[in-house]
């Protein structure tokens, strides 16, 4: 099993403000691996015991948050998939609005 990646880059895993995937699902997408990445400004700090840590900033949309990102489906898989939500019925490929 592989690993998921990090996006430690700010506002990655964000949904964008007019239209369009966040980032993160982008990435996912291309590597087809799962993508953790935050909804805010990231940074870092100290904690008590001199370890760094992740930090994530409070937004106008409320305290940032790590979210997860799986790779969508594609080719043969989206086709069986809209084929058993009964969104395709056709031989050919799904339209990919199905």
């Amino acid at each position: 099993t592989q690993r998921p990646l990090v996006l430690y880059s700010c506002e990655t895993g964000r949904q964008p403000r007019i239209a369009g995937l966040p980032v993160a699902q982008h990435v996912a997408n291309r590597t087809g691996r799962a993508v953790y990445a935050p909804t805010s400004e990231v940074g870092t700090a100290r904690d008590k015991n001199g370890d760094v840590r992740a930090v994530l900033v409070e937004n106008g949309d409320g305290p940032g948050r790590w979210r997860l990102f799986t790779p969508e489906p594609g080719g043969a898989e989206l086709d069986r998939l809209a084929r058993d939500a009964g969104l395709h019925t056709g031989p050919g490929p799904a339209d990919v609005f199905a």
